[in-house]
């Protein structure tokens, strides 16, 4: 169950390509969730070290996908990315071997998931 959690996130967005769905395999299902002032998120370490995937929780990503369908598309549900990077950095802030890194680029992967790289 937990090998799919990101790859269903992608697919109650709506629908993923095959490099999407590709990608997120590479991160595997070791996530750890991050709660800041905005909410709850997902955080993925990729295996190399050097990139983080930050998604809304399952319940997060299904709330904001009815709203949005509430709203026939027309309301803007998703969390700015400054939110995603804020659990990003607190992912790095609260592990050691990591507290010296660095968001270095940020950029939407597919609502709602996006993703960061680091530098150490």
């Amino acid at each position: 169950m937990r090998n799919i959690l990101l790859v269903a996130v992608i697919f109650l967005a709506g629908c993923a390509s095959k490099e999407l769905i590709a990608k997120s395999a590479e991160y595997g299902s070791a996530h750890e969730i991050v709660k800041t002032q905005y909410g709850e998120f997902r955080v993925y370490e990729h295996p190399t070290g050097k990139r983080l995937a930050v998604s809304s929780t399952l319940a997060g990503a299904m709330g904001q996908g009815i709203a949005k369908g509430l709203t026939f598309g027309a309301g803007n549900v998703l969390p700015s990315e400054g939110a995603y990077q804020e659990a990003a950095e607190q992912y790095l802030a609260k592990h050691k071997a990591l507290s010296s890194c660095k968001i270095t680029n940020g950029y939407l992967l597919q609502e709602p998931i996006f993703e960061f790289t680091i530098r150490c």
